[in-house]
């Protein structure tokens, strides 16, 4: 199984018809250190189903053993896809990373 993780900087937004099953994304936890999830199920322009994975980086970096091994840290969750990913300057900072 192979999997292409995209750069933090390189990935200011992304647009949510881009959001599918499988995808992991980036957020800042504090000012600090990153969470991770995956998308377990999307609805374009609508919600997602996430979960978040037990794994906290001081780097928004993340490789693929690290994620082939994350254990959930909460039960999965629904998210506003508009809000949560459409990123803006200065704003939210959940990013797909994947």
């Amino acid at each position: 199984m192979a999997i292409k993780l995209w750069d933090w900087e390189k990935k200011e937004r992304t647009q949510m018809r881009y959001l599918k099953r499988g995808d992991i994304f980036c957020f800042t936890y504090d000012k600090q250190n990153y969470c991770f999830g995956r998308i377990i199920e999307s609805v374009p322009k609508e919600y997602c189903i996430v979960e978040v994975f037990d794994y906290i980086s001081d780097k928004p970096e993340i490789d693929e053993q690290t994620v082939l091994n994350a254990k959930r840290f909460v039960s999965p969750f629904n998210v506003e896809s508009k809000f949560t990913f459409q990123n803006e300057p200065g704003g939210r900072s959940f990013r797909s990373i994947l």
